[in-house]
């Protein structure tokens, strides 16, 4: 049988992630393996309780068809991979369609169009109900530059949301290790100043804290109440709130917040290096007012060319330095995080061990944490 397996290389990540998935598929004897961007494809046995142990995958696909035929054929690759699907799922209730087509594919039909037409094969030869919300059976098309593949949504990662993707939000396994490095408790209030799409609250999501975003523009307040729409909630937490303001001036009493997590901007796609001289400044002056003076932290995120202004900034306000570190982001940008305390050394404070100098290790981390692969479509999944 050929599986396609898709994971998330995050912001620089590639490498140690391909790494840990390639070591897993020795685990089942895989066979003919061929690594693209994001996804990779084997040949194997079908042998279930190996395939869930693969947890380093975020999906994995039984393989119905690859060539470059259009109309997609649907015989062959199509009643092997079936006959397992509905041994393991049951039979197909209903479906939908869902493609990924890259910037290079040679086909000029939009990812729509796509999905319309091989669903109106499919429902034509199988007779399948379409269903777009909650489906039984999810049908994935992959169009590439030179060829078409499709496959069946056999298993996923228990636990995966939604992702809200965005060309100006942080990378989820960036956002992932910041709130790691928090340590966040129960029952804390979690402020992010300059919230953007909201991705550094949807990683805290689980912590079971009170999350308040707050951001000056109305348009990313808009962008992040629908982020979690999307993950189907109407705040950001259990009586959370989103807020607009000025990270100079919060609308929050003094000493009301446990945990700050701040992407700051780097004065490139926002602001200017100019502008952070007063930016930075102010800002930590009212994040250090807002913290608690016992137990306060920050989190932050700059670029490097910022590292020196924030811990100017950040020590004329009153915090306390804990742990620096600097890394590159995925566009090879050198960043640095840091640990603030509002009070003294001995404060309650995470550390900076989910980041690591050597691109890929947080995101490995997080796949390493992820819960054992369940079915989709069978009782498992639905419970």
């Amino acid at each position: 049988m050929r599986f396609l397996g898709t994971v998330d290389t995050g912001a620089g990540n590639g490498e140690a992630v391909y790494r840990n998935c390639l070591n897993g598929l020795k685990l089942v004897a895989a066979e003919d393996i061929d690594v693209q961007k994001g996804r990779i494809y084997w040949s194997s046995k079908v042998d279930l309780p190996s395939l869930k142990a693969l947890n380093c995958f975020e999906k994995i696909f039984l393989i119905t068809y690859q060539g470059t035929d259009w109309p997609i054929p649907h015989g062959g690759g199509w009643d092997d991979a079936l006959d397992f699907w509905e041994t393991v799922c049951g039979r197909v209730t209903s479906f939908r369609v869902s493609c990924k087509k890259s910037s290079s594919s040679a086909s000029s039909s939009s990812s729509l169009d796509l999905e319309r037409s091989l669903g109106s094969v499919l429902q034509d030869h199988f007779a399948w109900p379409l269903q777009l919300r909650s489906p039984h059976l999810e049908v994935w098309l992959f169009v590439t530059e030179d060829c078409h593949t499709a496959g069946l949504l056999l298993l996923r990662q228990a636990q995966a949301r939604p992702v809200y993707t965005s060309s100006t939000g942080l990378h989820p396994n960036v956002a992932w290790a910041m709130v790691t490095a928090a340590a966040i408790q129960s029952g804390e209030v979690v402020l992010d100043p300059m919230c953007g799409t909201g991705m550094l609250l949807t990683e805290a999501s689980d912590r079971n804290a009170l999350l308040i975003g707050s951001d000056i523009s109305p348009e990313m307040l808009t962008r992040a109440a629908r982020h979690f729409q999307s993950l189907r909630r109407t705040a950001p937490s259990n009586g959370g709130a989103l807020l607009q303001a000025d990270v100079r001036h919060l609308p929050l009493p003094d000493g009301s917040v446990d945990v700050v997590l701040c992407d700051l901007p780097f004065g490139r796609q926002f602001g200017t290096l100019e502008e952070n001289q007063t930016l930075y400044p102010a800002a930590l002056r009212e994040l250090h007012r807002v913290a608690d003076p016992w137990h306060g932290r920050c989190v932050l995120l700059s670029s490097e060319v910022n590292a020196v202004l924030l811990r100017q900034s950040a020590e004329a306000a009153g915090w306390k330095m804990q742990e620096e570190l600097t890394w590159k982001l995925g566009n090879k940008l050198p960043a640095v995080v840091m640990i603030l305390t509002a009070q003294s050394a001995s404060a309650p404070h995470g550390d900076l061990s989910a980041f690591s100098s050597k691109g890929g290790r947080f995101a490995v981390q997080r796949k390493q944490q992820s819960p054992e692969l369940v079915l989709c479509g069978g009782k498992e999944w639905e419970s």
